[in-house]
């Protein structure tokens, strides 16, 4: 991560950014650190727009953390809500050919 942020500006993608920081955040409630998601995930979900695969990785995460052991919990409940709302929105296409 730190050294794709210090790249050189034209080579970084937004959604490549946001891609890396979910696998983070998909990593940390299979190792029962729910909070570390939610870290990551703040960095996805205080940006405008998404591309539809951001969408998509965000809705399999919501999936992941919905139907695990923390599901009851506050901060997963928290970040649920956040992904509803934030996947509502309409997504950008990354390609010509993906769905939105």
């Amino acid at each position: 991560m730190e050294l794709y942020q210090t790249g050189v500006e034209g080579d970084r993608f937004p959604g490549d950014l946001h891609a890396a920081h979910l696998g983070l955040a998909t990593a940390y409630p299979a190792s029962g650190e729910v909070e570390g998601a939610g870290t990551e995930l703040a960095a996805v979900l205080g940006a405008d727009q998404y591309t539809a695969s951001i969408t998509i990785r965000l809705r399999k995460l919501d999936t992941l953390i919905g139907s695990g052991p923390y599901c009851g919990s506050w901060p997963v409940i928290g970040l649920r809500e956040h992904i509803h709302e934030v996947t509502a929105r309409p997504a950008l296409a990354s390609t010509p050919t993906e769905l939105r």
